[in-house]
């Protein structure tokens, strides 16, 4: 409902993008279908970050009738973005500084798992767990479908970045299944989170020419062209 109320006067692709993630359809679903197992009888509300885990919470709820509560978790603008979210210092965090935060299908009384579809230095999932202690959530854990690949480990140790306790691997942190595709990082290039190998750029390019293929093609979506 949110994404077809009223989506003629404003563009939501720099919200939700859903575009991106489709060539993940099958990673995304074969991890929530494992945490699903695992779990067995116990029902949890579920909890996407936007961008990456927007569709999560919607498999999880497509495998598991029984669940009922879904909730998308998205920044403001304050702390949209790779280069913000790393600016703001986890330990002082207040989610009113920055304008709050939006919920959609929020339930305090509920038990939630955070999920998000790639673990790189944990500055995003760990902000959205203070945003929920802030809140009063009960969050019992994070579902994640990749685990960050060696490729990234000096991102790990740039400044005000981190990396997350492996002890929480595989108990509070379900999932894990998948490396992650991100490239290696150019440490001599201005951009610190420059994909220089282009990764994103090889997805882009198969969602354009299926589009193409389709007859679907449009230039009002974040795939209406390569960045290189």
């Amino acid at each position: 409902m949110l994404l077809s109320n009223g989506s003629k006067e404003k563009d939501y692709s720099k919200d939700f993008r859903t575009y991106r993630e489709i060539d993940n359809f099958a990673e995304n679903f074969i991890t929530v279908s494992l945490v699903n197992d695992k779990n067995g009888d116990e029902i949890f509300g579920m909890c996407g970050l936007s961008y990456g885990g927007i569709e999560l919470p919607i498999i999880y709820k497509a495998l598991n009738k029984t669940a009922t509560d879904i909730l998308l978790l998205k920044f403001s603008k304050g702390i949209n973005g790779y280069a913000t979210k790393h600016s703001v210092e986890v330990r002082n965090f207040d989610v009113s500084d920055y304008g709050g935060v939006t919920l959609f299908g929020f339930n305090p009384n509920k038990k939630y798992i955070i999920a998000d579809d790639n673990l790189l230095t944990a500055k995003t999932m760990q902000l959205a767990f203070n945003t929920f202690y802030d809140l009063g959530i009960k969050a019992q854990g994070a579902l994640v479908v990749r685990y960050p690949s060696i490729n990234r480990v000096g991102q790990m140790f740039m400044k005000n970045h981190g990396a997350v306790d492996f002890n929480y691997f595989f108990d509070y942190i379900q999932g894990l299944c998948f490396p992650s595709p991100y490239s290696f990082r150019d440490e001599h290039d201005g951009n610190e989170y420059l994909d220089s190998l282009g990764i994103f750029d090889v997805n882009r390019r198969k969602i354009i020419e299926c589009l193409y293929k389709n007859h679907d093609y449009s230039e009002p979506t974040e795939v209406s062209r390569l960045k290189r």
